[in-house]
Order: C-alpha cells, then sequence, then structure tokens
C-alpha cells in the first residue's frame, strides 16, 4: 500500500466552494474509481486557506492508472467548466508515501 498526501492553498473566501467541490462531486468520484479514501483535514492555522487529504493506493501503478481516468472524466470535466470564477484553489502538492516498516497503516 502506498499513499498520496495532497496539499491545497486554497483561495481567499473559496473554502466553501472548495468543500462543495469535494462533497457533491470528487467524493462520489473517488468512490466510482474505487480510489481509497483515509481521511480530509483543515489544518488549524490562522489563514484558514489549507486543505489536505490522504488518499491509499494498492501500489505505484494503480495510483499512475487511476489519475488520467480521474482527470478526463465527464463528471470532473463537467465541475471544472462550472468554475466561473477559476479554480477554488492557488495551488495544490501532492507527495507520494510509503509506509515504514513499523507504521501502524496497513
Amino acid at each position: 500500500m502506498i499513499y498520496e498526501l495532497r496539499q491545497y492553498v486554497i483561495k481567499p473566501g473559496r473554502m466553501p466552494d472548495c468543500h462543495r467541490m469535494f462533497e457533491d462531486v470528487v467524493i462520489p468520484l473517488f468512490e466510482e474509481l474505487g480510489i481509497r479514501v483515509v481521511g480530509f483535514w483543515e489544518p488549524l492555522e490562522p489563514d484558514g486557506r489549507s486543505f489536505v487529504y490522504l488518499l491509499g493506493f494498492e501500489n505505484a501503478e494503480a495510483r499512475e492508472d487511476i489519475w488520467p481516468k480521474f482527470i478526463a472524466h465527464d463528471k470532473w470535466l463537467a465541475e471544472k467548466a462550472s468554475w466561473t470564477e477559476g479554480a477554488p484553489y492557488e495551488t495544490v502538492t501532492p507527495t507520494v508515501l510509503a509506509p515504514t516498516d513499523y507504521s501502524p497503516l496497513p
């Protein structure tokens, strides 16, 4: 099992748009494509613009196979087309992680 940590910087005032996007589109699409969601978090920080989530994949090949399917999916393309003010986030930083031998994660 490998994990992908995705860290977003949300545009000022756009956190509600981010939450709507994940709740209405991204999570159902992850479920449809078989992407394992570990969790979503908003760090407790003064600016309130960070959003992170963690995904699990069986291996690197599974991860590499699934992202092109997500990006090309009609539901994701429709979501992006609906962004009249652009994406709700400024940046996204993905980090692929492998658990250590002593990690309690599966």
